[in-house]
């Protein structure tokens, strides 16, 4: 009567069965993060002292990267169906239907992690002693970790956490962990492993919030060898010639993925910043960027010169401030979503003309934030990481994923205190919008994505 037999087709991750077959490769690679490591426990946003970096999380990244590297074979023809298949082939699948033995997943992969060196706890944000003139306490970026507060923010003590006579408790990120992976797999397989091992090592990362930089690794040694294959910084050139070999060597030819699969490409769009001795410098200056051209100078000037505002204003027919000529789009939804706007004026009950409530801009079909949590969101196809060169060196890389784009079915502003009040809207921009954001200096691009990398290859 049941079609399928719901047993479990990955092998655990806290034991690793020894094997002694030739056809199998098991190899022992130890990693060093070089940026701190954002959550990863129970709770979001919170570390695990005990298991800080688990084998089933970096299970899946390896996934997530092989799908992003070798998914678009030809063989596959672009099939969703074709390319889940190989996948299931190689890294296991939730269930097995009737038909399966478990020798026919034999070819599945064996993780074991080991922690080296758990690191330290540092916090990303300080309370002073001194409280507001409203009686608050005031969260700001600590002055010592150099941890942007653009990145961390999810963690970031709110309004209502400060309103105490005590201060809150502050949420840490871990440093300098170090850990052994020990790997195996069937020998006929090493290429798809290597593609996916150097794009999660290169692009990916551990923990939460890796497309911010949270948790990048540097590759230290496979079997006791050290590893020594990293870009020269000294010229970013350089470092686009070494990436452009790489995803030459994995991304394979005449690729060709199924719609909406995220991946690299051999010409995909990247970008090179800033050269730094430091890994968390370079990151930090990559972080900065990018506030920069989202916030300021691009986007504030009292005001904010972005339109979102000035939508959101007209929309909720709210509004403490006269209106300024912008064209109505959601432009920096590229950068990902949900995305919570939140007015400072929205409080002032004095005034007859208060500005609106704290809207949330999310896919259209997610109105909570239960749904929200179950995957209604967009991740951001913009990946920003510090990359390890010669010489211990580093410098601070961007990448635009393929294939990533915005939900088809649409996006909606949502009024956070009355879910029922929602707003379709749109976020493209147009060559007439720009005529309309003149302080923005965009250049002519109505890709904002495009024109963020623009303006990090001119502002190195």
């Amino acid at each position: 009567m049941m079609g399928r037999t719901h047993r479990e087709a990955t092998p655990p991750d806290v034991q690793l069965t020894k094997i002694e077959d030739p056809n199998i490769i098991t190899q022992i690679r130890e990693y060093q993060l070089i940026t701190p490591l954002f959550g990863g426990g129970v709770k979001a946003g919170e570390n695990d002292s005990l298991t800080p970096i688990r084998g089933t999380a970096i299970r899946g990244q390896l996934r997530y990267w092989w799908r992003a590297t070798r998914g678009g074979k030809p063989e596959f023809e672009g099939n969703l169906k074709k390319m889940k298949e190989a996948e299931g082939h190689i890294w296991g699948t939730a269930t097995l239907t009737k038909d399966q033995s478990p020798q026919k997943i034999a070819d599945v992969i064996q993780i074991r992690v080991e922690i080296i060196h758990g690191g330290s706890a540092k916090e990303p944000f300080e309370i002073p002693e001194e409280k507001t003139q409203s009686g608050k306490f005031k969260s700001r970026e600590h002055s010592e970790n150099k941890i942007h507060s653009y990145a961390a923010f999810p963690i970031q003590p709110q309004d209502k956490d400060l309103s105490g006579s005590e201060k809150p408790p502050l949420k840490k990120v871990q440093e300098d962990i170090k850990f052994r992976l020990t790997i195996s797999f069937p020998r006929h397989i090493v290429s798809e492993i290597e593609a996916a091992l150097w794009a999660w090592e290169t692009i990916g990362g551990v923990g939460a919030r890796t497309r911010r930089g949270f948790g990048a690794l540097r590759l230290l040694t496979v079997d006791s060898k050290v590893h020594n294959d990293f870009p020269i910084s000294e010229k970013n050139i350089d470092v686009h010639k070494w990436m452009t070999e790489k995803l030459g060597k994995y991304i394979p030819e005449n690729a060709q993925w199924p719609e909406e699969v995220p991946h690299l490409e051999k010409g995909m769009a990247l970008q090179a910043a800033t050269k730094a001795k430091d890994a968390k410098f370079a990151w930090y200056n990559l972080i900065k960027k990018l506030f920069a051209f989202r916030q300021t100078p691009f986007g504030r000037s009292g005001r904010s010169c972005w339109p979102e505002a000035e939508t959101i204003r007209h929309l909720t027919k709210k509004r403490h401030y006269g209106e300024k000529n912008h064209p109505k789009k959601f432009p920096r939804a590229a950068f990902g979503l949900p995305i919570i706007f939140h007015f400072k004026d929205d409080e002032k009950t004095t005034s007859k003309n208060p500005d609106p409530q704290e809207t949330i801009l999310q896919p259209k079909g997610t109105k909570d934030e239960e749904k929200i949590e179950q995957g209604g969101r967009f991740a951001s196809p913009l990946i920003l990481k510090p990359l390890t060169c010669k010489n211990n060196q580093s410098v601070g890389i961007a990448f635009i994923l393929e294939g990533s784009n915005l939900p088809a079915e649409g996006i909606i502003l949502v009024e956070k205190d009355n879910k029922d009040n929602t707003y379709p809207v749109e976020a493209q921009l147009t060559a007439a919008d720009l005529k309309q954001l003149p302080e923005l200096k965009l250049q002519g691009q109505t890709d904002i994505l495009k024109a963020f990398m623009n303006y990090l290859g001119e502002n190195r």
